[in-house]
């Protein structure tokens, strides 16, 4: 014997746009096993229910990955904050030490700037002789 039949007058009674979260413990349950055997409107009934229900479920899901997405990204603010209040408190009254950082920063920056000065000429060059690598072929390709 297969699952039991469905109780057709509480879910065709039902409003699939107005469910509550009773409402759809008790239609899982009833049709999550259950296989129509012909079409009728009991068979439509299901249907539309069984689609509010997976509705609801995924409409449940989403909100709660947006709620962990959110609780970390809080997280994550919340330690870079942290770490910031850490490093102000440990150098709080050090001008000396904040000037001496600013310092290595731009240092930092001025030596990344260079190297990035070097590959832009160095690609510009590597372009070039692709270039002038592609014309001799070309021609030589015309004349030969």
């Amino acid at each position: 014997m297969g699952p039991r039949a469905p109780d057709w007058g509480f879910l065709t009674s039902l409003d699939p746009s107005e469910l509550e979260e009773e409402d759809v413990e008790k239609i899982y349950k009833q049709l999550s096993k259950w296989r129509p055997e012909t079409e009728n409107e009991n068979l439509k009934s299901a249907f539309l229910l069984v689609q509010a229900v997976m509705k609801w479920r995924n409409d449940e899901v989403e909100e709660a990955l947006q709620q962990l997405e959110e609780v970390d990204e809080l997280k994550e603010e919340n330690k870079r904050l942290n770490t910031t209040i850490k490093k102000l408190k440990t150098k709080q009254g050090d001008k000396e030490s904040n000037i001496e950082e600013l310092l290595e920063v731009e240092r930092d920056l001025e030596e990344i700037t260079k190297q990035y000065q070097a590959q832009t000429k160095e690609m510009e060059k590597e372009k070039a002789d692709r270039d002038f690598l592609e014309k001799v072929v070309g021609d030589k390709a015309h004349r030969g």
